[in-house]
């Protein structure tokens, strides 16, 4: 009886595209290494128009953003970003 009291795994969903947004360098990468296993394809943006751009592009299933980026917030980032998506579907 292998594995006796083991659990089963679960089946990890994928998710399509993911954008993850913001500002600090090292944070980017880290937020977009760990989405990186579980999507098709992981765009990154460091600031509001890359990122509305990059949400035009990728059509992303995930927006990861940082809410308080440098001259534009993720809060006045979110609903033109959200409009995109609405737009794209």
């Amino acid at each position: 009886m292998e594995g006796e009291g083991a659990q089963p795994q679960a089946a990890v969903q994928r998710l399509g595209a993911v954008l993850v947004v913001d500002d600090e360098a090292l944070m980017l990468r880290a937020l977009a290494r760990s989405f990186a296993p579980f999507a098709d394809k992981v765009a990154t943006a460091s600031d509001g128009p890359s990122a509305l751009a990059a949400a035009r592009a990728v059509r992303p299933q995930l927006i990861v953003l940082d809410l308080m980026l440098g001259e534009q917030s993720g809060l006045e980032l979110y609903a033109p970003t959200r409009r995109t998506r609405a737009s794209s579907c």
